[in-house]
């Protein structure tokens, strides 16, 4: 082969190593890109697992506000029923008491009360007899007054009344924290309830991501393998241009080898004739004892 057919293939072998470099930078722009969506992927699934590990802690304080609702359910629950319980005990003790007392008991009084002030309201009456009907309902009520005093002053009742007292505080103070610990948890309920909408916003922001990084390492691998494929013939075309150039050679030292030869012969024959060498004819000699 010519060295111009050797030149048009190192034309062609340059061609085609430029387009193998040309993939490869592509490849390489395309790897950076998704290298750059691979970060912002991991930095949005960690934006996520802080969403969801704070969310955790939400949903933890949660359930443990909700556990002292119900204990404090069960406390209020306890000591409205010892008020109830109390208050029935007082009027029962408030009732024995003023039976032992000389005429009606206050609820028959009571009831006399009720029926005089009834006949007032609906009863068209003289002057004289309104007042007296007046007079007779604040004897009633000053019965009344003086019976129920009377009962507080018993000494169980006394001591029933003060136990009711620290038995509502009590529930009180339950009804309080079950209000205060149900507000707490809902706070933190809706807490959590935000936090994970917002790990869900981002999750999907980070599967996008995902998808992105997908995308462009398809492109990269597919310009990989065109680089690939063309250096691969970039290194057949090196291989045939080294083989053409080393049987080139060959046949060039085989050439350089016959005429030598040719020349060693033809100075032997002027030698034997008694010619004088030259000193060309001395190289030519000396090459073909190094050949």
């Amino acid at each position: 082969m010519s060295n111009v057919d050797i030149s048009e293939l190192e034309t062609k072998r340059e061609k085609i190593n430029q387009q193998a470099e040309e993939h490869r930078y592509k490849r390489d722009e395309l790897n950076m890109q998704a290298r750059g969506w691979a970060q912002k992927r991991d930095e949005l699934n960690a934006t996520v697992r802080g969403f969801v590990s704070k969310a955790a802690d939400h949903r933890l304080k949660r359930d443990e506000l909700n556990m002292k609702v119900r204990e404090s359910k069960g406390e209020r629950e306890k000591w409205n029923r010892k008020v109830s319980d109390l208050g029935a005990k007082i009027e029962q003790v408030r009732r024995d008491s003023s039976q032992k007392v000389e005429g009606p008991p206050v609820e028959r009084l009571k009831a006399d009360r009720r029926a005089l002030e009834h006949k007032q309201q609906t009863t068209a009456l003289t002057p004289g007899k309104e007042k007296e009907l007046i007079a007779q309902i604040s004897a009633i009520e000053r019965t009344i007054k003086d019976r129920e005093r009377k009962a507080e002053n018993d000494p169980r009742v006394k001591d029933l009344v003060a136990e009711l007292k620290v038995s509502k505080e009590t529930a009180e103070v339950a009804h309080k924290t079950v209000n205060e610990s149900a507000d707490a948890a809902q706070k933190e309920h809706d807490a959590m309830v935000a936090l994970y909408e917002n790990a869900d916003k981002v999750r999907a922001e980070a599967d996008e991501g995902q998808q992105k990084f997908l995308e462009f390492k398809a492109l990269a691998d597919e310009e990989h393998k065109k680089h690939v494929e063309l250096i691969r013939q970039v290194h057949d075309y090196d291989k045939i241009i080294i083989s053409i150039r080393e049987k080139t050679k060959a046949e060039k030292k085989e050439k350089d080898e016959i005429d030598t030869k040719e020349q060693v012969e033809e100075i032997y024959k002027r030698l034997k004739a008694g010619e004088k060498l030259s000193t060309e004819d001395l190289m030519i000699l000396q090459k073909a004892e190094n050949m």
